[in-house]
């Protein structure tokens, strides 16, 4: 229906609809207002342009964005599994985060803390470049990281030489 509305707190939504589901269900689609910091808001619904808001008993939780600073290694193999730590600011340990390898390959992320998390890097059958993205809700959403991750071919260290050499280089 086009004058169903949404309410996240005080602010109401740009976009909002509800439709009925086969088992006698009502869904509501609702697209979240942004909001200006870290906060949750009751969600409230509106049916049609002659009735009240009614409370959904729900809340929505914005978090504050998902800052990363490092990402190590930044070369993976491409024939196995590496363990990429990421460190920043504003990870949820409480919830669970994914990591996305270019938007198509998905890894759930243990997060550690507020400041780091471990993801699972999926070995790739080529040499490429990809885009590492983070989500802590559910798959919803996701912060694309500034930069890529490069994989590269299995490669063997076979010596070092020489062995020993001066302190100075």
């Amino acid at each position: 229906r086009s004058d169903t509305q949404c309410r996240f707190g005080d602010t109401h939504t740009t976009f909002a609809f509800y439709t009925n589901n086969a088992d006698g269900s009502v869904a509501f689609v609702c697209k979240t207002p942004a909001a200006t910091s870290a906060t949750a808001s009751e969600v409230f619904v509106k049916y049609d342009s002659t009735s009240d808001f009614v409370s959904t008993g729900y809340f929505f939780e914005y978090d504050d964005p998902i800052i990363v600073s490092v990402v190590n290694p930044p070369t993976l193999n491409h024939t196995v599994n590496t363990l990429i730590t990421i460190t920043g600011s504003n990870f949820t340990p409480s919830r669970v985060t994914h990591c996305a390898f270019d938007s198509n390959t998905f890894v759930v992320a243990e997060v550690i803390s507020s400041t780091t998390m471990f993801c699972l890097s999926p070995p790739l059958n080529h040499n490429n470049v990809v885009a590492l993205s983070i989500s802590n809700n559910e798959k919803a959403d996701y912060t694309i990281i500034t930069g890529n991750l490069k994989y590269e071919e299995n490669f063997s260290l076979l010596s070092v030489t020489p062995k020993v050499g001066p302190s100075g280089g």
